[in-house]
């Protein structure tokens, strides 16, 4: 069971390479406190290439803990 909580949130898009497919951290919105519907202000902003697939991941993170290290917080994508 997953609980829902308001722990502050921010969203990592992530770029995928096209001769290792390996995903990258291209940009991450604001943290935003204390909200299940979280608003945010910051805009990505990507180069477009006519005719080329561009991958790209959208992941929410819950920020329970001080640490920059993404893989040490709970992913709600």
């Amino acid at each position: 069971m997953h609980l829902v909580l308001k722990s502050p949130t921010v969203c990592v898009l992530y770029t995928q390479g096209i001769a290792n497919r390996e995903w990258r951290e291209f940009s991450r919105t604001e943290m935003i406190n204390n909200t299940l519907n979280p608003d945010f202000v910051r805009k990505f902003t990507l180069d477009y290439f006519f005719e080329e697939r561009q991958n790209l991941r959208f992941d929410l993170y819950d920020l329970d803990s001080k640490s920059d290290n993404l893989s040490k917080h709970v992913t709600t994508s």
